[in-house]
């Protein structure tokens, strides 16, 4: 959803003339979607790493938060919060001189609001969760014995739940090295903001801000299933398997409507059953 909106809105100011640089009510749900959306996309990648230290837990009471129902529960609960909370961008972005912008003070309040929710509430998270259940997956292999139900569950933990944990790392890993830029870009617009700038400089600036605010967030946003290949055999396997199910109801489908079309039919006009 985040990359059809923003991509799609993007494409659309470069063939026709930019909304952003007269329609205030484009300026201010343009950017509210993105940073909502967004916003969901990366608390939901810190609840699955919490939901993976739940898993591996030796505490019971921890492990009943890795349930489905609580997955079914807190994914409406987030993209609740986050319709609400960033609201105020919507309220307080507004266009000066054919350019949407941030204004006056609240500069350097949305500065703050997006190097804290982006750039180090979740990348901390993922990482405090993630270390965690590698303890956890430590603390269980020593201490495990060697039965026959306890080695199927050691099992278990080592094949499935490990590749897991080891897809998620990698997402976090390429999360936090493509959010880094941006906090540091957000800050330094926000000192430089009143500078008179040299056009190479403006122009350097221009293009930095586009890679670190752009670029790179969304390609974290659309890198987790090229990341997953890669690092995950069992999940080639499975995307294989989705494919071949795929063509083979679309090569049924395609026989029957074939079917269909030769069917034959009698002069009174009844179709033959085969």
């Amino acid at each position: 959803m985040l990359l059809v909106w923003a991509m799609s809105t993007n494409l659309c100011s470069v063939t026709n003339r930019d909304p952003l640089a007269y329609s205030t009510v484009y300026c201010k749900v343009r950017p509210y979607l993105i940073s909502s959306l967004f916003m969901i996309s990366r608390t939901n990648i810190v609840l699955a790493c919490a939901d993976r230290h739940a898993l591996c837990s030796p505490d019971v009471r921890i492990r009943a938060f890795s349930r489905s129902q609580n997955a079914f529960r807190l994914i409406p609960l987030v993209i609740l919060i986050w319709i609400c909370l960033p609201i105020h961008i919507a309220i307080f972005n507004t266009i000066e001189g054919n350019q949407c912008i941030v204004p006056g003070v609240y500069r350097i309040l949305y500065a703050v609001y997006a190097i804290i929710c982006a750039s180090i509430l979740p990348p901390f998270s993922m990482a405090i969760f993630g270390l965690l259940a590698y303890r956890n997956l430590r603390y269980m292999q020593r201490r495990i014995q060697p039965t026959n139900s306890d080695q199927r569950r050691q099992t278990r933990i080592k094949r499935t739940d490990y590749k897991i944990m080891k897809m998620l790392s990698v997402e976090v890993m390429i999360y936090c090295a493509s959010i880094l830029p941006f906090p540091i870009n957000t800050v330094y617009a926000a000192v430089t903001v009143n500078v008179i700038k040299s056009k190479d400089r403006a122009a350097v600036d221009d293009f930095l801000s586009f890679l670190a605010g752009s670029v790179l967030q969304y390609m974290n946003t659309s890198t987790a299933m090229y990341s997953n290949l890669i690092t995950s055999a069992a999940f080639r396997k499975e995307l294989k398997k989705f494919f071949k199910n795929r063509l083979k109801l679309h090569r049924v489908l395609n026989n029957a409507a074939s079917t269909k079309e030769h069917q034959i039919v009698p002069e009174d006009g009844t179709p033959l059953n085969n």
